[in-house]
């Protein structure tokens, strides 16, 4: 469930989100709110109940669910619902977009792309080629799989 919440974490939309699940002590309320400039926190409280949420790093959200009796399986149900909630509203802008915008300017995007990328691949070649008994750069070819080199597909020769 960990990846889950760690993709709530990193893709959500919303600026805050709440969540209200069963637990041995009553209902428990479980919010994010994301701020700009520091890291989005967890908060987590009984409900009904005087006290302050307590904040959670959402690495250790989890572990303080299952602490207090949270019925996991419900707060999975509730990721799930985020997620497809969000999904469907991606697909609703990504429609909306391509309804807005035509297809030729579609491709022309398209086609800009790969102007540049043609136009970076021959500056490549051309530094590869300038001393070719020790390059500057060396093309590695990503093939669009994964590489371990560091920084896309360039590797830094010395």
């Amino acid at each position: 469930m960990q990846h889950l919440l760690d993709f709530v974490q990193e893709h959500m939309i919303s600026d805050q989100l709440c969540i209200r699940v069963d637990s041995g002590a009553g209902e428990i309320e479980v919010l994010q709110r994301r701020q700009p400039d520091r890291d989005s926190a967890w908060y987590v409280r009984v409900i009904p109940s005087a006290d302050a949420a307590v904040r959670v790093p959402h690495t250790q959200l989890l572990a303080t669910l299952q602490a207090q009796g949270v019925d996991m399986l419900a707060f999975e149900r509730e990721l799930h619902a985020l997620l497809a909630t969000q999904v469907t509203f991606a697909e609703l802008v990504l429609r909306d977009a391509a309804q807005l915008l035509s297809a030729e300017r579609n491709a022309s995007a398209h086609e800009a792309q790969r102007e540049l990328l043609g136009i970076l691949w021959l500056s490549l070649q051309e530094l590869e080629q300038a001393e070719p008994e020790r390059p500057a750069l060396r093309a590695i070819s990503g093939e669009a799989g994964e590489t371990p080199a560091r920084a896309g597909h360039l590797s830094l020769v010395t």
